[in-house]
């Protein structure tokens, strides 16, 4: 088996290669419509093995993949079908969707969005999905190689209590860098940010009287000020907990 996963990897790799190096549209398979089928078909077997969320349904997962699939999920990789089956969330909030096909001679890339969920302790946890499949064909039988796995930014943090007693002090300019700058407006009360590169407002939301967080992004804006009580700068806290600090420049 690791000797078909090499030349698995090889054909993949240099296929992809080639269609980068090369656009000639005999690259392209003449029967995309069979192909797909194909395949829809297999992702088919594959969300319903995925729903029921039992010893069978991973078995059937399993069995669509060679036995050492690579899985990459948000920095961590595992080479292991049956790891693969047994590590999945407990189903779907939303089925895949907003599928996207690309063909490569007997490779096909498959990309789709998802909502999936999973329970500890007691409590459900909602995770939106980007999910991007590679099959390959081997023996006349297509299976899948690799699944990467990443989630998409969505904020599900609760927003709390600020002072807009404090906001006027926070509207300004904070300068990212000399060609960047973030600008924060104060309209009707609430907190926008808008920078340089971007005509469109996004609306800040109080975590407390300095700490700000907006749908759509996952870390954090912070207000901080002097021993005087001034707004001197802003930080950016990622959410792996580093931060960036950026001057008020007006």
């Amino acid at each position: 088996m690791k000797k078909l996963i090499i030349t698995a990897a090889v054909v993949t790799m240099a296929v992809l290669f080639t269609n980068c190096k090369n656009t000639n549209e005999s690259s392209v398979p003449q029967n995309i419509a069979q192909i797909k089928a194909e395949i829809e078909q297999i992702l088919k077997v594959q969300e319903d093995a995925y729903m029921q969320n039992n010893e069978d349904g991973m078995r059937k997962l399993a069995s669509t993949c060679v036995d050492s699939l690579m899985f990459v999920n948000e920095g961590g990789i595992m080479t292991s079908a049956y790891g693969w089956a047994h590590d999945l969330d407990n189903g779907y909030i939303e089925r895949p969707h907003d599928k996207i096909f690309q063909f490569y001679n007997n490779v096909v890339l498959v990309s789709y969005i998802d909502k999936s969920y999973f329970m500890i302790a007691g409590d459900t946890i909602f995770l939106d999905n980007r999910i991007t499949k590679t099959f390959l064909k081997i023996n006349n039988q297509w299976k899948m190689i690799s699944s990467c796995l990443s989630r998409r930014l969505v904020n599900y943090t609760k927003p709390g209590r600020g002072n807009p007693v404090l906001y006027p002090e926070y509207a300004g300019v904070y300068q990212v860098s000399p060609t960047r700058a973030d600008t924060v407006l104060l309209i009707n009360g609430n907190l926008y940010l808008r920078n340089t590169n971007d005509s469109e407002r996004t609306k800040l939301y109080p975590l407390d009287d300095s700490t700000f967080m907006a749908k759509e992004y996952q870390g954090r804006s912070i207000f901080s000020k002097d021993a005087g009580g001034k707004v001197t700068h802003g930080i950016y806290e990622f959410p792996d907990g580093q931060r960036i600090h950026i001057p008020k420049v007006k």
